[in-house]
């Protein structure tokens, strides 16, 4: 009985809230008058000529970028860093990452590509059952060229990385 008196009270005051908002006429003018006021000048641009200078700026500023990307990947190929160590017939490499999603796996490997080191290898392997996608970069000859090449690939990069010999 006391729930329907309370329902009953709720559904009325919801019903008459609900009317005294809604109008059931037009509005009512209002008797105030609308401010007026006079529009801002547009800005007058600093130099004319400088919006059609700019996105030459901006493509030379990428392709500058580029460049220099293009470069330090080169240099790291051809200095003394870890593209020297390699060898493609090499029985040791490096680890770099381990995921359990293929994709998560080329998109690693594709960012060491990025970095300059394109001999970068995906395998497949399943430890305890568990399937694992890890990223190798390169082959090296020997253990103590593949040790080299990890501790300078995690102080440049600040990354984790393991020498092993290669799978397979």
């Amino acid at each position: 009985m006391r729930f329907n008196l309370l329902f009953s009270v709720f559904t009325l005051s919801a019903l008459l809230l609900w009317s005294a908002c809604t109008p059931d006429g037009p509005e009512p003018e209002s008797e105030t008058q609308p401010q007026t006021t006079t529009p801002a000048p547009p800005p007058q641009p600093a130099e004319p000529d400088t919006a059609a200078e700019q996105p030459q700026e901006i493509r030379e500023a990428t392709a500058e970028e580029r460049t220099r990307a293009e470069s330090e990947a080169q240099t790291r190929q051809t200095s003394g860093s870890v593209a020297n160590l390699m060898d493609s017939s090499g029985s040791f490499t490096v680890q770099v990452a381990a995921h359990r999603n293929e994709y998560m796996a080329e998109r690693s490997a594709s960012q060491w590509n990025e970095r300059g080191y394109s001999q970068t290898h995906v395998i497949r392997s399943s430890d305890d059952g568990e399937t694992w996608y890890k990223v190798y970069l390169g082959r090296y000859a020997s253990a103590s060229n593949a040790e080299r090449a990890s501790k300078q690939l995690n102080s440049e990069y600040s990354e984790s990385t393991w020498p092993l010999r290669f799978p397979g």
